[in-house]
């Protein structure tokens, strides 16, 4: 067996009887669910990967197409923000990506990540920062009547600083890229894992199945919200 990529790699997948059936492998009679350790890891860094995908496209998108609406355009900022670092910190189901690990030997980058997940824990999710400042006062008339009572608040627009928008790019970028290089070893060790079985233990793998959403739950929650 050789690990070279066959075919040109999957264009399409459907779910069948709770079974995954991919095009692209016209050879193909089944897929076998792999679980090794190897294997395991390189499916988390595969969502890993989705992740900052996601996140990439969002900044690409702020920057190449400038937004007027600059609540528009801090929204889409917080869904960049949320999904980059979704990929790191406490998670309850799979293990997130270690940022001495990732930024290793690269200090200033390591920097700007701390700086972009203060933003995160100090402006974008909570109003903690300088960076957010609220205030009230009085409108007073002659004589100091009242005339009303005001309340406001100054927000540093950072989702329409260029400077901003290419650090925060720049970040992404780099993270992609360390995160590739590590898939790209996996795949290897994952291809001699298989090449170690014999032809019938190939066979004999369990066939890979996704489970249903549950969206069950969900949607009564919705219903007794409504």
């Amino acid at each position: 067996m050789s690990n070279e990529r066959p075919y040109t790699g999957p264009m399409g997948i459907a779910l069948i009887a709770k079974e995954l059936h991919v095009e692209g492998y016209p050879d193909a009679v089944m897929i076998g669910k792999l679980n090794s350790k190897v294997s395991r890891r390189l499916a988390v860094l595969r969502l890993h990967q989705s992740a900052l995908m996601t996140a990439h496209a969002l900044i690409a998108r702020l920057r190449a197409h400038p937004f007027e609406d600059s609540e528009l355009a801090h929204g889409i900022l917080v869904g960049t923000v949320a999904t980059y670092f979704s990929c790191f910190g406490k998670n309850n189901a799979v293990f997130t990506l270690a940022p001495d690990r990732i930024f290793a030997k690269r200090s200033d980058i390591k920097e700007v990540f701390h700086y972009w997940k203060d933003i995160r824990d100090r402006h974008l999710i909570h109003n903690e920062s300088e960076m957010t400042q609220m205030r009230t006062g009085v409108v007073l008339g002659n004589g100091g009547r009242v005339i009303d009572i005001l309340s406001f608040q100054v927000s540093a627009r950072i989702a329409l600083d260029q400077e901003h928008q290419q650090s925060l790019q720049d970040l992404i970028s780099f993270t992609m890229k360390r995160l590739l290089e590590e898939i790209d070893g996996l795949i290897p060790r994952v291809f001699q894992e298989v090449e170690l079985m014999n032809p019938e233990q190939r066979m004999r793998l369990p066939s890979m199945q996704v489970s249903g959403f549950p969206t069950d739950k969900a949607s009564r929650i919705r219903a007794e919200d409504i």
